[in-house]
């Protein structure tokens, strides 16, 4: 490439373009064979594009125009021989990258990623840089450079710090100075940290145009196989030197000594084997002696020829101090064995070592012990109490698990295996009474002395905690009436005296409270004696006290039913009880000459387990005073009843001819109203021609008003009709969505009038259900008026009709001005209205909810309201959705039916003013 450059000729060619030392362009050719993104590239220093990235070894500056042949590596680590050149123009330098053709070491040396044993790298012979290397090879190299991104582009030196100056870089340079390939056995190479290390090495170096270009090196670990075979070497020399300091010991010791061959012979035996042989059998060869004993191991299984110790020994395991019982139908024997295999220089087992000592006596005389020693720790272990066994100096030298929990638990520490003084120390020791004891005088000080401890009770007491102790102490003298050692025993019984303690305080509780009771109480014994008698009970009965026998118990007393019949004394509740019968609040009369006192009896028989009396408790509680009132209240609830009566009918009365007045009032505005009415019609309709407008603006506001007047009468009609019950339902079976959307439709002209949106929906398309459509069209219109009247200009009415749970639903939601939350109850009232301000702009008399609440509960339904202020009123009619007979059902004349809604919505929407 020349010294300068065309950027119109650059299109193709990989480059970076630089300015004062930065990067400011780079190619798209480029970026693909570098796997980098220009924003990774522009605006950095092309030194560390270099450096970090390209991961190339040379030094920027030494570019220029010639070529120079050196490799650089992409984002994933891939190597690329490139020809690299520079050229400059107007203070701008480019730097080109040409790929050599089929250089990618990828293709060429594909098959080292196939090998797994053996660690494969491929290294550039003019700067040892690794191009490439397989998954075995990086496992040989220490962190953090084993792996790809850890030694791929660096030189050997950097990721292997004992390269520098080693025999090996010597061996690479002799190897590259003459171009032959290298192999080297168990080559030993010491790292600083792993120690010394053998390898399998060998190196090949490839040429290209007659120049070595790469070496290929091929690495096997065989450190642990070069020192297991220099651990077998020193093995067998210190063998072969203790061989014969070992053969006079065996001859000298106890133990029978075996050297046993792979084959089974005997190899060697010392003399103590012999002496046993003499004593079990003859020594022949392995196995022989095995087959008259029957071998046993220490839990009581048999053993078989191949589980002896002997033959485990032989392949291959160590054992010892296995004991072993050997059987034969005149004696038995036990052994306690030891030995291990011996291995030749290959590691393959030739002989086994073993010796055996006759342990009958120790086996048998320690197993009694250990028996006897088991039964002692069982006991020990499981008692319930605590236990402390202490030495004559007071030093603890066993405890059991009750002691070492009780101690964790309330002293906060383990007891420790130390003087006894020291646990105790730290606690207060308190008589029953809570007076201080010395220490001289606690269990564990006394029996030190010899003494021994029988049911001395105590209080512990760490800081507030307080613990209730039950102790036993008892002295251990030897043979010689010396004391050797104590144990002590303690039982909490806390639980115990806190149980005590509380039935104590219970039972003067119980007491206090019968003592004190407003009912005389008095117990008996399974006998009839009196036992306890409360304070109430003696003032009563003055002849009763404590044994007072039941003959004597209703001494002067005369007893009447409460029909005034005189009670037998076997039949009073006393007598009844003591034979096991249950009495409950039954009330007799005592006479006395100046009184009579009325008085009700509880009284509960006590049984034991097994279904015997053992005591007797009864209760008089004196109702005389109640008796007197519950009389004089039933004199006064009879007179106050009367008077109810009669006020109730005097009532009753006043409302009949209140309803009658109604009633003949509004029949008497009704048909005035009527002719008023048709006149206004026949005026309209015969001379509204020759009428002026003003006179047709009076002639409407009388026609108006005369509508009014006659809602009001119809309304106060059916209110009166209701309250007395004479409204007639007239039911048939009539499609309710149909209806529904015609009575809407029939009103939208008034909507239209106060520009109100007033739309209708239904998620059903057909419904027929028994009802009265005449009532049901007063009802749906009187709720769409309201909602009209009180829905401001420009917002929505929407009315909707649904089916759920056979039901029907019609449902009016208004954005209207909305109802209070305090007013929603009274407006189903009669005559019930919100407040004045909300109806400036429309009159009303309160009556039509009322008559829609009343309507609707003559057909069998409900209406319920949901309300916000300034949100709206949602109305919810409810129907059942059931049907009558077609016989039953009144048949619909669709044009009486259209007329009567006209008329009704003439009616219902007199009261609405429309500017």
């Amino acid at each position: 490439m020349s010294g300068s450059f065309d950027t119109d000729n650059l299109n193709e060619i990989p480059y970076i373009m630089i300015c004062g030392n930065e990067a400011i362009d780079v190619s798209d050719s480029f970026l693909q064979l570098s796997g980098y993104c220009s924003m990774e590239i522009i605006n950095k220093n092309i030194e560390q594009v270099f450096k970090n990235l390209l991961k190339a070894n040379i030094d920027v500056d030494s570019i220029n125009n010639t070529p120079k042949s050196l490799f650089i590596f992409t984002k994933s680590i891939d190597p690329r021989e490139v020809e690299i050149a520079k050229a400059t123009k107007n203070n701008k330098e480019l730097i080109t990258f040409i790929e050599k053709p089929h250089s990618r070491i990828e293709e060429k040396f594909s098959y080292i990623e196939y090998l797994h044993k053996s660690g494969v790298a491929i290294y550039s012979a003019d700067d040892l840089t690794l191009l490439r290397a397989n998954k075995t090879f990086f496992e040989f190299i220490k962190e953090p450079y084993n792996n790809k991104e850890g030694c791929i582009g660096k030189s050997v030196g950097d990721f292997l710090k004992d390269f520098t100056g080693s025999p090996m870089e010597q061996i690479w340079k002799d190897m590259m100075n003459s171009g032959e390939a290298l192999y080297i056995k168990e080559f030993a190479h010491f790292n600083s940290e792993r120690g010394n290390t053998y390898w399998d090495f060998s190196a090949v170096p490839m040429k290209e145009d007659g120049k070595v270009k790469y070496i290929i090196i091929n690495s096997i670990n065989m450190t642990d196989r070069v020192l297991n075979r220099i651990h077998i070497e020193e093995q067998n020399k210190l063998l072969k030197h203790k061989e014969e300091q070992l053969r006079l010991i065996t001859e000298n010791m106890n133990d029978a000594l075996f050297i046993v061959n792979k084959d089974g012979t005997y190899e060697y035996y010392n003399d103590h084997a012999v002496k046993i042989a003499n004593q079990i059998g003859i020594i022949d060869a392995h196995g022989n002696l095995v087959l008259d004993y029957i071998y046993y191991d220490q839990t009581g299984i048999e053993i078989t020829k191949d589980g002896i110790p002997s033959s485990k020994i032989l392949s291959g395991e160590e054992i010892q101090n296995v004991v072993v019982r050997v059987e034969r139908p005149e004696y038995t024997f036990y052994f306690n064995f030891n030995g291990s295999p011996i291995y030749n220089a290959d590691g393959q087992i030739i002989s086994a070592i073993f010796c055996f000592r006759d342990i009958t006596e120790k086996y048998k005389h320690e197993q009694e012990i250990k028996e006897k020693k088991d039964q002692l720790e069982t006991v020990f272990e499981t008692i319930p109490d605590s236990l402390i066994v202490s030495d004559k100096d007071g030093n603890i030298i066993a405890t059991n698990p009750v002691a070492d929990y009780i101690a964790k638990k309330f002293l906060f520490m383990p007891i420790e295996k130390g003087n006894l003084e020291y646990n105790f120390g730290v606690i207060q020791y308190l008589d029953m009474d809570h007076n201080p004891i010395p220490l001289d005088e606690m269990p564990h000080k006394r029996v030190s002395k010899g003494e021994k401890i029988s049911n001395f009770k105590y209080i512990t007491k760490i800081s507030d905690l307080e613990i209730y102790i039950d102790s036993y102490a008892t002295p251990i003298f030897d043979k010689n009436g010396n004391f050797v050692m104590s144990i002590l025993c303690c039982r909490n019984i806390t639980d115990l005296v806190n149980k005590e303690l509380e039935i104590i305080k219970q039972k003067e509780l119980v007491e206090a409270t019968i003592e004190n009771m407003n009912d005389a109480i008095v117990i008996f014994d399974k006998a009839g004696s009196v036992i306890l008698a409360n304070a109430e009970a003696r003032k009563r009965y003055p002849h009763i006290n404590t044994n007072t026998k039941i003959e004597n118990v209703h001494t002067g007393l005369n007893c009447f039913d409460m029909d005034n019949n005189p009670i037998p004394v076997e039949n009073l509740p006393t007598r009844r009880v003591i034979r096991g019968e249950r009495i409950s609040n039954e009330r007799l009369t005592i006479k006395y000459p100046d009184r009579n006192v009325i008085i009700e009896v509880n009284a509960v028989p006590v049984f034991d387990g097994e279904n015997n009396l053992i005591s007797a408790v009864v209760s008089h509680h004196d109702i005389t005073q109640i008796i007197e009132y519950e009389d004089t209240l039933k004199s006064q609830n009879s007179k106050l009843l009367k008077a109810e009566r009669e006020k109730n009918e005097i009532l009753r009365n006043v409302i009949e001819m209140k309803d009658e007045f109604l009633t003949t009032i509004t029949h008497e505005f009704k048909t005035p109203l009527s002719v008023i009415h048709a006149a206004v019609q026949a005026i309209n309709e015969l001379y509204s021609k020759e009428m002026s407008d003003n006179i047709k603006k009076h002639i409407q506001r009388i026609r108006l008003n005369s509508l009014r007047q006659i809602r009001l009468v119809n309304n106060l009609l059916d209110i009166t009709k209701y309250n007395a019950g004479h409204i007639k339902i007239y039911n048939k079976n009539i499609d309710i969505v149909f209806l529904t959307e015609a009575i809407t439709q029939s009103v939208k002209v008034f909507a239209n009038q106060k520009e109100i949106n007033l739309q209708f929906s239904s998620d059903i398309e057909f419904k027929e259900i028994a009802i009265d459509d005449e009532k049901y069209e007063r009802i749906l219109l009187n709720l769409l008026s309201n909602a009209i009247k009180f829905t401001p200009k420009g917002k929505s009415i929407y009315v909707f009709v649904t089916c759920k749970d056979n039901k029907v639903f019609v449902i009016v939601k208004d954005e209207g001005v909305g109802i209070p939350e305090n007013k929603r109850d009274i407006i189903f009232e009669r005559f019930g209205q919100v407040d004045s301000s909300l109806t400036r702009q429309a009159e009303g008399t309160g009556i039509g909810l009322s008559l829609v609440k009343s309507l609707i509960s003559a057909m069998g339904g409900n209406v319920s309201v949901e309300s916000e202020i300034n949100q709206g009123s949602t109305f919810t009619l409810s129907l059942h959705a059931k049907t009558i007979n077609k016989t039953e059902s009144i048949p619909v004349i669709q044009n009486q039916t259209n007329n009567r809604i006209t008329q009704s919505v003439a009616i219902e929407f007199s009261d609405i003013y429309i500017d």
